[in-house]
This record gives C-alpha cells, sequence and structure tokens, in this order.
C-alpha cells in the first residue's frame, strides 16, 4: 500500500499469484518476520476481533476463512485482498499514516496454525559493489515491525464455542501497532476490527509467575527468583494502589537489578529474551495493563473466612519453622511480633 505522510492512499497494488511457499528467501523473510514477533520494541498487545459495528469486515471474512475445510490459493487470496480493501480505507484521510509491503501468511508453528498479517518496509542502505565501489541498494527492513497481527486458529475456533464467561477470560488474537488510537499507525488496527483486552487477572498472575520461571530456568539468575518475586508483588501493588497500568519496560527494569553486572552484553540478550518470554503467546503478558487487585491478593496473602473465624496472613510471614513469624506445625499457628496496637486491644479484651 502506497501512502506518504499528509497524502492520500495511492490505489491498491496487488501480487497476481502467491509467493512461492517453496522459495527460500520467501521463507526467509516469512521467518524473519515470525521471529521478531513479541521481542522488545516489537511486542504484541493481546485481544479479541470487536463486535461492534466499528468492527469492519474483516472479523466476518476471517470466520468464514476459518470455517473452510480445504482452504485454496484464492480463498487465501481473497481474505488477505478484503483485509487490503479495509487497510485502504482506514487509511484514508488519516494525515500522518504511511504505508507499506503487506505480507500475509497462514503458517504454522509447533504444530499450531496461524495467519498472519504484517507491515514491513523498505530501506535505504549501501553495499560495496564487485570493484569495492558504494553503491545504493533497497532491501527488506527486518528490525521492526511497523504493524502486524497474529491469528491463533486454535484459539479462535475455541473461543466461537465458549459461554460468555469463558470468554472473558480469552484472547486469540494479538497485534503489534505503536498506537491503537485511530491517528498515525492506529489505522491498521482499526482496519483489522479487533481491540486491545488481556484479562487483567491473567496478565497480573503470570507478570509474576513468567518471570519467576525465567529466572528458575537460568542457572546464573536461579538465586534471584525469591527477591524479584518480592519486587515485582511490590511494583504491582503500588500500581493498584495509584491505579496506574503496569509495563513490560517497568518490569524489564526490575529484572535488570538481578541480571549480571559485569557483562552488559549479557545484560541486554537476557532482557531481551525476558520480555519476549514474557510477551510470547503462553505467557501473554502485554505491554501494560490494568493490576487485578483482587487476584495480587490472592498471590500474595492466605485468606480463611469462616462463620466464627477470619484469618489473612502475608505468605511471606507463613513458615514450618520456628523463626516464621506466622508458624504452622501441622495443627496450630503461632503469630509473633504483634503490632502493639493489637497486642492492647488484646489485653483490653481479655483484662476487660
Amino acid at each position: 500500500m502506497d501512502k506518504r505522510k499528509n497524502e492520500e492512499p495511492q490505489p491498491l497494488h496487488y501480487r497476481q499469484s502467491l509467493l512461492p511457499v517453496d522459495n527460500e528467501s520467501v521463507q526467509n523473510v516469512i521467518a524473519g518476520v515470525v521471529n521478531i514477533y513479541g521481542r522488545k520494541n516489537n511486542s504484541a498487545r493481546y485481544g479479541v476481533f470487536r463486535d461492534d459495528e466499528a468492527s469492519g469486515s474483516v472479523p466476518d471474512s476471517f470466520y468464514e476463512y476459518s470455517e473452510l475445510e480445504d482452504v485454496s490459493d484464492e480463498d487465501f487470496m481473497v481474505l488477505s485482498k478484503s483485509v487490503m480493501q479495509e487497510l485502504f480505507r482506514e487509511a484514508t484521510g488519516v494525515a500522518f499514516a504511511t504505508g507499506g509491503h503487506i505480507l500475509f501468511s497462514d503458517y504454522e508453528s509447533d504444530g499450531v496454525r496461524f495467519y498472519l498479517a504484517a507491515m514491513i518496509k523498505q530501506k535505504s542502505g549501501f553495499a560495496f559493489s564487485d570493484t569495492l565501489g558504494v553503491e545504493d541498494l533497497e532491501y527488506i527492513d527486518l528490525s521492526k515491525l511497523h504493524q502486524a497481527i497474529k491469528i491463533n486458529f486454535s484459539k479462535y475456533s475455541a473461543y466461537q464455542n465458549a459461554d460468555d464467561i469463558e470468554r472473558q477470560d480469552s484472547t486469540y488474537l494479538s497485534f503489534v501497532s505503536p498506537q491503537t488510537s485511530q491517528s498515525a499507525a492506529g489505522y491498521f488496527i482499526q482496519a483489522m476490527g479487533c481491540k486491545a483486552g488481556a484479562p487483567s487477572a491473567k496478565a497480573t498472575q503470570a507478570a509474576v509467575d513468567e518471570s519467576v520461571g525465567f529466572f528458575e530456568s537460568k542457572e546464573d539468575l536461579k538465586a534471584h527468583a525469591p527477591n524479584l518475586k518480592r519486587a515485582l508483588t511490590v511494583y504491582l501493588e503500588q500500581k493498584a494502589e495509584s491505579n496506574e497500568p503496569a509495563t513490560l519496560p517497568d518490569i524489564e527494569g526490575i529484572a535488570r537489578r538481578f541480571f549480571p553486572t559485569d557483562d552488559e552484553e549479557q545484560a541486554d540478550r537476557y532482557a531481551d529474551e525476558f520480555v519476549t518470554y514474557l510477551n510470547r503467546e503462553e505467557s501473554g503478558v502485554p505491554p501494560e495493563f490494568p493490576v487485578n487487585k483482587t487476584k495480587l491478593k490472592t498471590m500474595t496473602h492466605l485468606v480463611y473466612k469462616g462463620d466464627d473465624l477470619h484469618l489473612e496472613f502475608d505468605k511471606e510471614d507463613i513458615g514450618g519453622n520456628p523463626s516464621a513469624r506466622v508458624y504452622f506445625d501441622g495443627a496450630k499457628v503461632i503469630i509473633k511480633d504483634l503490632p502493639q496496637d493489637l497486642i492492647d486491644k488484646l489485653n483490653q479484651q481479655i483484662n476487660g
């Protein structure tokens, strides 16, 4: 799609046939796009298709495509052209929007089928000629995704068959976009008819569990996992208190405190791997998310409510060792270091 800033898009130009899937260069380009999807600076947001009047035609077109048992080249072209027409429509009138080459792919990764639409751009550069002179060249920039959407067919199918309660806790698509508004880059997401909506409870828990899991998988980071967990918990509690979203860059910054300080390159590699690990589909931690206070409390506190007894302990205080602040020996609980105002109330209750 040819569009420059402050100009309307030029008429669409379609390739008349599919790219040859057995061509090594084609395979490398698709693999390159898939490889940087969800990595640092290309983090993905998770969500579903919109179901209102502003959704456009893509959700219905994709549904029809997903229901096909035998997908032909023509079926794939019809869906891709439908997406391109929506992109053209949404880009029209958006002054600062720019175009690029839109790559479409229906592919499998580790046995899971995905549909991918990604905007990639050509970049100017230089190269040495055969005579060692310097010449201009244009190359495909695979260092950054400008816009992209990826749909998991399996999760999409499960969502279609789920009830309303199950759907509230589900996502099946993700997208990479520097903006989600209609201005500038946001037209891409608007055209696709999708919206961000990763469940806050799942993101809150995954931010801690997946971070700890990453550290425990690294021999030189494993010992820092408990301290990382405490630091992340404090951070999430602060964000919950201030009603501000938690962000991947903040979480990365906390993790960096525990990376090796004697090797900056290694720390940078860990940071890139860490963010990618959290943002991957299996973890589902988006670039930013509201902290779910209820989920956070269940992660940090043990709560018991009975007819005549209500107990709430910080999980960090509970232990099976007599030195623990809340010591449980298997039959009774002993609480140490009581606050003075609680001691006063207990004395007052007992002594009258």
